[in-house]
Formats: C-alpha cells, sequence, structure tokens
C-alpha cells in the first residue's frame, strides 16, 4: 500500500487511495492514509480520497472529505466533496453539531458543512437519477464530456435540436464521426461508440432526455414516452447504432 501512494504516478497514487477506501476495515491506518491523499498535489488523488472517505466508519472521516475545499477544486472534486459529505452525514452530524471535529483549524471546512446542514438536498428528478446512473460517467457532472473523447451535452446543438434524433440514438447507440459545439469526436479508428441505452424503459428515456434538454439544452423542451415508443415501434430490428447521417444531422 505504501509503494502505491507513494509513487510517482498520480494514477497509480489514485488507485492507491481507493483501495484504501475498500479496504478500510482491514486498515487500522486508513484516516491517516486518506488524509495524506487528500492533501496530494494532483486532483485526481484528492478526488478519489474524498471518494473513498465516504466508505470509512468514523466521524472524522468527513474531515478528508472537507479538506479537498481548501485545494485547488474542478466541477469534478466539487461533486465529488458534495455527494460524499451527503452520503457520510449521518455518521459525523452529531459530532459536527457538537464541536467534536477539529478541521485542523480550518474555518473555510467548517463552514462548508454548516451550509451543507442549512441546505436540505433536493430531491433528484426521475431524469437526473437515471442521468447520474447511466450518463455521468462519459458526459460528466455538468454535461461538459472529455474533450476529443465523450461530446459535451452543455451548449449542444444536438441537445437542443430535434429531439426524434436524441430518441434514436439512445435507443440504439450512435457510431462514426461528429461535430458538437465546435468539437469532432470519432475520427479515430478506436474511437468508442454511444451505446445503445434501449434497455431502458420509454418512461426512463423520455425522463433523462427531458432533464438533458432542459438542464443543458436552454429548456428545449420535455420529450414524451409516446414519442420514444413509436420510434422503438418504428425500428424493432434495429442492432447496429445509427451515423449522423441516418439520424437527420
Amino acid at each position: 500500500m505504501n509503494k502505491l501512494l507513494t509513487a510517482k504516478d498520480p494514477r497509480v497514487r489514485a488507485y492507491g487511495a481507493r483501495v484504501v477506501g475498500a479496504w478500510a476495515e482491514k486498515l487500522p491506518e486508513a484516516v491517516k492514509l486518506l488524509h495524506a491523499c487528500a492533501r496530494d498535489e494532483h486532483p485526481r488523488v484528492r478526488l478519489e480520497a474524498v471518494v473513498a472517505a465516504s466508505y470509512l466508519p468514523q466521524p472524522e472521516a468527513v474531515e478528508i472529505v472537507t479538506q479537498a475545499v481548501d485545494a485547488p477544486r474542478d466541477p469534478f472534486l466539487d461533486y465529488a466533496i458534495r455527494l460524499s459529505a451527503r452520503a457520510s452525514q449521518p455518521r459525523w452530524v452529531s459530532a459536527f453539531l457538537g464541536n467534536k471535529l477539529t478541521f485542523g483549524g480550518s474555518a473555510t471546512q467548517a463552514d462548508y458543512l454548516r451550509t451543507l446542514l442549512g441546505t436540505p438536498p433536493k430531491a433528484p428528478s426521475r431524469g437526473q437519477q437515471i442521468y447520474e446512473m447511466a450518463c455521468l460517467p462519459c458526459h460528466q457532472p455538468e454535461g461538459k464530456g472529455l474533450p476529443g473523447v465523450y461530446p459535451p451535452l452543455a451548449g449542444s446543438e444536438w441537445v437542443r435540436g430535434d429531439s426524434s434524433r436524441l430518441i434514436k440514438i439512445l435507443l440504439h447507440g450512435l457510431g462514426g464521426s461528429i461535430t458538437v459545439a465546435g468539437q469532432s469526436f470519432g475520427l479515430r479508428p478506436d474511437a468508442i461508440v454511444m451505446p445503445s441505452l434501449g434497455g431502458l424503459t420509454d418512461e426512463q428515456i423520455a425522463d433523462v432526455l427531458t432533464y438533458v434538454r432542459n438542464g443543458y439544452g436552454e429548456k428545449a423542451g420535455d420529450v414524451p414516452a409516446d414519442d420514444v415508443k413509436k420510434i422503438r415501434s418504428a425500428n424493432p430490428n434495429r442492432e447496429s447504432p445509427w451515423s449522423v447521417e441516418e439520424v437527420g444531422k
């Protein structure tokens, strides 16, 4: 474990942080190890430490999560900090309200949790729940995607455009090259194909597309489940992904 956490490659250190979280019950110094990871110079390592801390049973584990508040952050870290703090809230709230957490003397970290407690979590919509389950790993928090790999949803003319194209893509996938928000994707021979999500129900596809269009598509409008049903029924035997030309771009 020490070799993982002290490796020169930050990807190896990040993996080490993840392992600490998974093996926390077997590692007496799990809290100490993750505190060190949360101070790492690389944001990926800090992110993994934040997520791993949510698996620890001790109330003090939230101090690992909030430690990342005082370091440089990006949307991915912000998302991880918020979710980890929320997920572990039942374990740390009593200790926090009883002033038993120190946060290394950081008022910023304490204020973060104080604000979190004063802002009840908003119940996610059905579409958001599906997005976080099926879409977020590729299209990322805030729908920004990954340059050159996964297209963004935020600012995408596809998201704002004809919803029938989006339905086809979710039902059967999309292959080949595509331009989204001025960026090119799918040009390499080993490019990742947008997979089919046809295993979702018509209602689930309608919910997630409604969430995406209204959240990332400048309130482009809802997608009715009947529209999904019609397109699914019109292509009962299709197994291959669509191309850009086929879906009408």
